[in-house]
């Protein structure tokens, strides 16, 4: 079982869901897709369905049972018409592989790719083959256009949404002025009040020597150098 499950990398295994009645055109569209392929195709016991399928030198047509009399067997795609009723078997499938693996799948065997799934541990990708779609997948790829189709209308009848975007998107509208940053003025020293106290022309936080001529007060500057030559001289 671990053999088989490590002879396809996950990205080369695919299911094609499809409708019953269309299976046959799908397999015969593959085939037309795969012609430079050796292609195994494997039902669990009806060949009969398949009869108008040419089998020439890379097309394999066998049923689960012939296929185990077939260990040597081995194809670059397998096509799954059906699945078989045991998971096991179709991991035998797999082991007569070389790189792509298919299963068509009508949704009535969706019941029997879950356990498949568990024993490899892995879900197998679900891709429809366009032109091929279900009639579910059709609704609701239908529902999901008509969703998208009733928003745009709401957004279209939203005035909001109609608002012209600019052209230069860097150029400002006439409201925008009134919140540009102006220029700050400078404070003027005007005098003083009748308490000594330093007048200005606006808001400032500056000392008042910046405008009124006060010279800015600094602390004496001690040499710390000669300082400690002084004591070295004394302590001598």
């Amino acid at each position: 079982m671990s053999s088989s499950n490590n002879l396809i990398k996950r990205h080369y295994h695919r299911v094609h869901p499809c409708e019953s009645d269309r299976k046959l055109e799908i397999l015969k569209y593959l085939l037309t897709q795969n012609t430079q392929k050796s292609i195994l195709i494997v039902t669990e016991d009806d060949l009969e369905e398949l009869k108008d399928i040419d089998t020439d030198e890379n097309v394999t047509l066998l049923s689960d049972i012939s296929l185990s009399e077939r260990a040597e067997l081995t194809c670059d795609i397998l096509i799954s018409y059906n699945l078989p009723s045991v998971a096991g078997v179709y991991l035998k499938r797999l082991s007569h592989v070389k790189t792509h693996a298919i299963i068509l799948l009508d949704i009535k065997e969706q019941k029997r790719l879950y356990p498949i799934e568990t024993l490899l541990g892995r879900t197998i990708m679900q891709e429809s083959l366009k032109g091929f779609e279900t009639d579910i997948e059709k609704e609701t790829q239908l529902k999901k256009e008509k969703t998208l189709k009733a928003k745009s209308e709401k957004k279209e009848d939203n005035p909001r949404s109609k608002k012209p975007y600019p052209k230069d998107r860097n150029k400002k509208d006439n409201n925008s002025d009134k919140w540009a940053k102006k220029d700050k003025k400078p404070s003027k020293y005007l005098g003083k009040d009748e308490n000594g106290k330093s007048i200005f022309s606006g808001k400032t936080g500056d000392r008042n020597h910046r405008y009124d001529g006060t010279p800015k007060t600094t602390g004496r500057k001690i040499n710390i150098k000669s300082l400690k030559e002084k004591k070295n001289k004394e302590d001598k």
